[in-house]
């Protein structure tokens, strides 16, 4: 089950830039202008449940697990959504005709150090803090 603590806006603002996945190129019809379609995975859309502090706090225990627990099976069940939705995204992008290319674990591994600059301008420009990329790293690692 994967866990995420109730964080931030702009801790879920970094995750929500990295926009390009295959649901995002169908759903935009990217795929009718474009050959080619590199799946690299890197963009993750986590399942916020925002509520006030002040509020979440003031809650008997009782109903914040009440209230954890549907939270965690509404993410879940988006997890469920979201991977279908992937997958029939990909499809129609292999229909179309466009050339679906998957990085091997190199290639992959080669993006995400030439991608670590952007990690350190976030810290640098207070967007989040180091701590936070790296727990955002572990909570998309168990994902």
């Amino acid at each position: 089950m994967r866990k995420c603590r109730i964080g931030t806006a702009k801790f879920f603002t970094l995750l929500l830039l990295l926009y390009r996945t295959s649901a995002n190129v169908e759903g935009m019809k990217f795929y009718e202008v474009q050959k080619y379609f590199t799946e690299v995975n890197y963009q993750f859309h986590p399942d916020p449940f925002y509520v006030n502090a002040a509020w979440w706090n003031g809650l008997p225990e009782e109903y914040r697990d009440i209230i954890t627990e549907c939270a965690t099976k509404m993410g879940e069940y988006n997890d469920e959504l979201i991977d279908k939705n992937s997958s029939a995204a990909k499809q129609t992008i292999v229909d179309s005709g466009c050339e679906v290319y998957e990085p091997s674990a190199d290639e992959l591994k080669a993006f995400q150090t030439a991608v670590q600059s952007v990690y350190d301008q976030c810290v640098t420009e207070g967007i989040c803090t180091a701590d936070e990329i790296k727990e955002m790293q572990d909570i998309v690692a168990k994902a």
